[in-house]
Formats: C-alpha cells, structure tokens, sequence
C-alpha cells in the first residue's frame, strides 16, 4: 500500500469511527426522548381521564343526592335512584353501572342482560377480578380500576379504566368508566412520526 493510501486511510479511519458513534448516540437519544415524550403523553391522558371520570361520578353523586338524603332506604327509593341513573349518559360509550355489594349486577343500560347475575367472580381476559375490584376501591371511598371490557360501539373488548363509589344505606355500588382504546392509537402515532 502506498504512503499516500495509508495516510488517506489512516485520516478518514477515525473520521468514519466517530460519524458512526455519533450516528448511534443520536439514535440512542431519540430512542430515550420517544420514551419519555410517550410517557409524558400517556400520563397526561391518564390524568385527563381520570378528572373526566371524577367529574362524572360527582355529577351522579349530586343527581342522587336529594333521595340518598331522605334516608329512606326502600326499595322504591332505590328503584328511582336505578331510573335516575339509567337515564343519563354520555355517549354510546358512556353510561353508569351499578351493583350490590356481593356483586349482584343491578343496572348495565348497555348490556341488560347482565343484570341480576352474579358477576363477583367475574375475570376479564387479564386475569383482573373486575367487578370484586371496583367494589373494594369503593368501599375504600372511591377508586379507580383498569380492565378489559366490551365497548358498546364496538362489541369488542377495549381498555377501560372505572371508577366506583358505595352508597352503603342502599347497598349499591355505583360506578362509571372510559374506555382507553384511543390513548394506543395516539401512542402508536407518535411511535409511527419517531420512526420516520
């Protein structure tokens, strides 16, 4: 090899070397940013979610609240209260459901044919005893849960995340959810842009 070749290949060398690991720091960087940024928005969708979901249980909670305080506890006082609930909703997808608190399933508007079963049970595909979960987090004043259920405009099983309260003189618990389906799609957007 001639003097020239070797200098040439010993000055472009280390030039190439360097190109190629700041190729793959910068690939690495932009890995790290598209895990956080998908982080940050993920959260930030949870949050929002969350809040919507406070926001609807405070609204059921407020509708209930002139019957829940005549401190009758029948069952006609209860069957307006099921009336009540039964009536509002938001969106195909969003509606109230409630249960006793053995997991006897008193109102689903969007699957009537679950009511009076016995979901106590109940598992979704997971393995997350949906039903006996909801009525823990409310016995604990209010939670939320995350599971699997089937989404009304669907028919198919989706994300959802529920929040449940107890009306303990009633033996009800009442809860609501939002179905979490549509965060993946923006996710995988954002994985979609990063990868371009």
């Amino acid at each position: 090899m001639r003097p020239r070749s070797k200098f040439l290949l010993l000055a472009i060398l280390p030039l190439l070397v360097s190109l190629g690991l700041i190729a793959l720091a910068i690939r690495q960087q932009q890995q790290d940013l598209s895990r956080r940024e998908r982080q940050v928005v993920e959260t930030a969708y949870m949050a929002s979610k969350q809040a919507e979901l406070l926001n609807y249980v405070s609204l059921a909670r407020s509708v209930l609240a002139p019957l829940y305080d005549t401190r009758r506890d029948d069952a006609e006082i209860r069957a307006e209260a099921l009336r009540l609930l039964a009536a509002m909703d938001f969106g195909i997808d969003g509606y109230f459901f409630v249960f006793d608190t053995s997991g006897h399933n008193l109102l689903h508007p969007r699957q009537p044919e679950l009511q009076n079963q016995d979901l106590w049970d109940m598992k979704d595909p997971q393995g997350v005893t949906v039903i006996r979960d909801l009525i823990a987090r409310a016995h604990e004043g209010g939670g939320f849960v995350r599971y699997l259920w089937q989404k009304p405009s669907t028919r198919e099983l989706a994300p959802k995340l529920g929040y449940a309260i107890s009306m303990p003189r009633w033996n009800m618990i009442i809860g609501t959810g939002l179905y979490l389906d549509d965060i993946q799609g923006t996710l995988t957007q954002i994985d979609r842009q990063v990868d371009e």
